[in-house]
């Protein structure tokens, strides 16, 4: 009996030992993702500076969030009646440089 018991407490240290060491590499594999994803989200802030729009590759100036660029297409701004522009200052007043074009007057406003 002494033999068996010896045995079994010795199987027992075994497992405790292995399932430490398993919860310590699956912390270090948990740590290891966890600062691995938060490099990755730190370069696309800093890098994200601004968006650049063209048929080819560009970078956008870093004064501009937006830059178009093109030589076939041009911007299309948001249409609405002059009924639906009026609206705009209800309940408060439409930002500065609001840029529209009004389809009854045929004319942009800002």
């Amino acid at each position: 009996m002494d033999t068996l018991a010896r045995k079994s407490s010795l199987v027992l240290v075994r497992k405790l030992g292995r399932l430490k060491r398993m919860k310590s590499i699956f912390t270090i594999k948990i740590f290891s993702w966890t600062a691995i994803l938060f490099l990755t989200l730190a370069s696309f802030v800093s890098f994200g500076q601004g968006v650049g729009i063209s048929e080819t590759t560009i970078t956008p100036d870093n004064s501009a969030i937006l830059e178009l660029r093109s030589t076939l297409r041009g911007l299309l701004v948001p249409r609405m009646t002059t009924a639906q522009r009026l609206d705009i200052a209800f309940p408060a007043e439409p930002a500065q440089g609001l840029l529209v074009y009004d389809v009854t007057l045929n004319s942009f406003w800002y």
